[in-house]
């Protein structure tokens, strides 16, 4: 079995690759795919250092480098890995024994993130099993710039009642608002599209997100 880490990022070549460097060293052995997903207009763009698999493309917003990272992946399992994500000890032999043991075929693995109340209706840390992408044929909706899209993603899962929730699952989201990170550029130009994501939000929860 292979995991991919989708993993965009901007602005932040250091911490991402302590990241992920973590997200590998953790995983428990299991086979590991990690994509950087960067953005061509991203003046820290050369400071980035690959692990396994680095692409640029010329993205504006973090839904398009995602959806890019994720189109090229190989693995059985997708990931969405922010900066900010934490994980634990043998997390990947987890996930593995989930993937192979419990959950078949089209599913979300519904997560803790030690930020928001796990009865959320939003999905922060997505992991998405491969025939349930290839099914959406996206990671992300991509009219979505960054803001909303994970609650979208739950709305959209859980009508099509392949949401597994994991409670016991903490990858926890060290984010600024809990005073776990620093508040920087990229944190700011994700939030300046919450309007934009409240827009297409709540005009796709009108037509029944079709």
């Amino acid at each position: 079995m292979l995991i991919s880490l989708i993993h965009p990022s901007r602005g932040r070549p250091e911490k991402a690759y302590v990241t992920a460097s973590k997200w590998i060293r953790e995983s428990g052995g299991v086979a590991i795919e990690h994509i950087f997903s960067l953005d061509q207009s991203d003046p820290t763009r050369e400071e980035y250092k690959a692990i396994d698999k680095m692409i640029v493309n010329n993205n504006d917003c973090v839904v398009q480098a995602t959806n890019h990272g994720a189109a090229a992946s190989t693995g059985d399992l997708l990931v969405y890995l922010s900066d900010d994500f934490d994980c634990f000890p043998n997390w990947g032999e987890q996930l593995k024994h989930l993937a192979e043991y419990v959950h078949k075929g089209e599913y979300m693995i519904k997560v803790n993130d030690g930020l928001q109340d796990f009865r959320a209706e939003v999905l922060t840390v997505p992991i998405m099993s491969r025939p349930l992408y290839n099914k959406l044929g996206y990671f992300f909706y991509p009219e979505y710039k960054s803001m909303w899209v994970d609650v979208d993603l739950y709305h959209v899962c859980n009508r099509m009642g392949v949401i597994k929730p994991h409670r016991e699952l903490l990858f926890q989201h060290n984010h600024y608002c809990n005073g776990k990170s620093a508040k920087d550029d990229t944190y700011r130009r994700s939030d300046g599209f919450w309007n934009q994501g409240k827009e297409v939000y709540n005009r796709r929860l009108r037509r029944g997100f079709q």
